[in-house]
């Protein structure tokens, strides 16, 4: 079960043959179109690092043999690229993350700085909406009046309640987004669940626009995508401990328990299937793996009278697995870091399972290792891993119960999966 020369050279040109495609695409410029102050379109190339976030900055050539210049939001009035609108603006910004998991002061004000940055258009009319989302979890709203661009106000904070804290929200954004769309009838209903999401707020103006068509010039359609597949392989190493689970167990199984066992290092691989959680948990994810996995461990052991009786021992099984994992992800420019915490369950199959006991004497016994065996193993995972756009590495740490299907015996397998993956 140990992978030879074949199955690495096999998994390496998988890889590579997924993987050069996007490399190659991430050096891309894409068609779009510049707006100068004067109102000009300047159409050409552009390339920004990240399009699920608002770019610093963005590089723009007029054609593939020109010059590439570097574009700051201060240089011009807003640009188009697919169908995404950005303008350039003058706006009050926060620098801290509007999701945090703790509620870190007791102000209810957002600390704010001004700052010339480029606006994602989520609506274009009479009344628009704009959004600032960056990389670090900064999520900020506007709303455009006169040409006039307004933060729309939340944080998280802490407030006084006796001799406790307890945690609040400042959610000024519903009274100014109330006034702004004219307190219109049809938004009441929705107003009472608003949350300071993107697909709220866009849903939002949906209803405000639904009998106002004439006067909705733009509204955006890049649906962020809440659903991810891919493919993962890597290589396992794998150990195996006997315990006996009651002293009335005696002398059996000893040879089991006092085994000095190899380790296991295997191929393992399949597929993996991600749901991104909207909202407030947009830094979690529920990750599901199929997955093969498989490991052949030898254990030896030497008793007898002048310690020459030798048992030699060969535990070998292949799992189908299904790993059911929740995910803590942490965004930073093109890269993200991410932890995981699951279980996992697995379907025994292709199982060998001998013991030969080689006596001095010359005489040799070969029987079962166990008499009885646990078809389904149950397990636990933990993982470090990272990132880089679609490209992934993850380091994981799995414990499970093993094959032992007899009562008074414990059959603990534990091992580290180094892991690569490839999104689509």
């Amino acid at each position: 079960m140990n992978p030879g020369p074949s199955c690495l050279t096999f998994m390496l040109i998988t890889l590579t043959t997924f993987l050069a495609p996007s490399a190659f695409a991430q050096r891309n410029f894409h068609p779009g179109y510049l707006i100068s102050h004067s109102g000009d379109t300047i159409r050409g190339n552009i390339k920004y690092k990240n399009p699920a976030y608002n770019p610093e900055y963005i590089l723009f050539r007029a054609s593939d043999t020109s010059d590439i210049r570097k574009i700051n939001p201060a240089d011009i009035s807003g640009f188009g690229i697919g169908n995404q609108l950005y303008v350039s603006a003058n706006v009050e910004r926060t620098y801290t993350s509007t999701y945090q998991l703790y509620y870190s002061d007791y102000s209810p004000a957002p600390e704010t700085r001004k700052e010339t940055v480029f606006l994602k258009t989520l609506v274009d009319g009479a009344k628009s909406l704009y959004v600032l989302q960056t990389s670090i979890g900064v999520l900020n709203f506007y709303i455009r009046q006169d040409n006039v661009f307004t933060f729309l106000v939340y944080k998280k904070y802490l407030a006084e309640s006796g001799l406790q804290s307890i945690p609040a929200e400042n959610r000024k954004f519903e009274a100014q987004l109330s006034e702004y769309l004219n307190n219109d009838p049809g938004i009441q209903q929705e107003m009472q669940s608003l949350s300071y999401s993107i697909g709220s707020l866009e849903n939002l103006f949906r209803i405000y626009y639904q009998d106002k068509e004439s006067e909705l010039r733009f509204q955006n359609q890049n649906k962020k995508t809440w659903f991810k597949y891919g493919l993962m392989a890597g290589i396992s190493s794998t150990t195996l401990d006997f315990k006996k689970n009651s002293s009335n167990a005696g002398f059996a199984y000893n040879d089991l328990v006092n085994s000095n066992y190899s380790i296991s290092s295997d191929f393992t691989g399949g597929v993996f299937f991600n749901l991104l959680l909207p909202g407030k948990l947009n830094h979690l994810s529920i990750c599901n793996e199929l997955l093969y996995s498989g490991y052949e461990i030898r254990g030896s052991y030497i008793s007898g009278q002048n310690n020459k009786d030798t048992t030699l021992t060969k535990l070998a099984f292949s799992y189908l697995k299904i790993n059911n994992l929740l995910r803590y992800s942490i965004p930073m420019d093109f890269l993200q870091f991410y932890c995981n915490l699951g279980v996992s369950n697995g379907l025994g199959f292709n199982r060998k399972n001998s013991k030969v006991y080689r006596m001095t004497t010359g005489d040799i016994n070969s029987t079962k290792a166990l008499e009885n065996l646990r078809n389904w193993e149950l397990g636990g995972i933990a993982g470090l891993g990272v990132q880089i756009r679609k490209l992934s590495f993850e380091a994981r740490y799995e414990y499970a119960n093993g094959m032992s299907g007899v009562s008074e015996l414990r059959s603990d397998t534990r091992g580290f999966r180094f892991m690569l993956g490839y999104t689509f």
